[in-house]
């Protein structure tokens, strides 16, 4: 080797592992998977990638059995270990926000499932993205009460309500095609999730790698 030739480093996310965890925006409701932006970024890193994604799902609140137990009684079923441990939810509690104390419930429950998290993958990096900001009831409850207690608990969190430039309250001049169905709120095309891709690659790039 010539004296001045650096060895490139391989990108932080190259043939790292990446486990997944939430509801039907994670399983991709009617469209295939390897069109969710989560999967496509794992393709081109060649990581080990795990879909814990399950229609209906919720994050901390309990919905009839159908839906299965939500996220924070799940993580027992996810592959360990782990570099990176997605969690993408929050859209079904918001459905379940109107019965008392649902709101402190739900607050409460990220503190104990970060917890959760950070006893099953010590070393990895651990990272929340919110749901839409959907106008309707129960849904800023949750977005508050993420953007209150996720920052505080040391998490990675991306808030694709605020951040992601996506409304699925607009569906003029073409935005329909981002969604899967005219009145869809929740779940993206491959053309949804290519723009999120184009916000989640660098998102996931600043992390770096180890615990946070």
């Amino acid at each position: 080797m010539s004296r001045g030739t650096r060895l490139s480093r391989p990108p932080p996310l190259y043939r790292k592992t990446m486990v997944i965890i939430g509801d039907s925006y994670v399983a991709n409701h009617r469209r295939p998977t390897e069109e969710t932006w989560h999967y496509r970024l794992a393709e081109k890193y060649q990581m080990d990638y795990y879909n814990y994604g399950f229609n209906g799902n919720a994050l901390i609140l309990p919905r009839k059995a159908k839906w299965r137990e939500p996220v924070i009684e799940r993580i027992d079923e996810m592959h360990e270990p782990a570099d990176y441990v997605v969690v993408i939810a929050g859209h079904n509690d918001a459905n379940e926000i109107g019965k008392p104390g649902a709101v402190e419930k739900f607050a409460d429950g990220l503190d104990t499932l970060v917890a959760k998290l950070r006893t099953k993958y010590p070393a990895a990096k651990i990272v929340f993205v919110s749901p839409w900001g959907v106008e309707r009831k129960g849904f800023a409850e949750v977005l508050g009460a993420m953007r209150e207690r996720l920052p505080k608990a040391g998490v990675a969190f991306y808030d694709a309500a605020a951040l992601s430039g996506i409304n699925p309250n607009d569906k003029e001049g073409g935005k329909a095609a981002l969604w899967q169905g005219p009145n869809d709120t929740a779940h993206l095309t491959a053309e949804g999730h290519a723009i999120m891709l184009e916000k989640m690659e660098p998102f996931f790039n600043e992390l770096g790698v180890g615990s946070l």
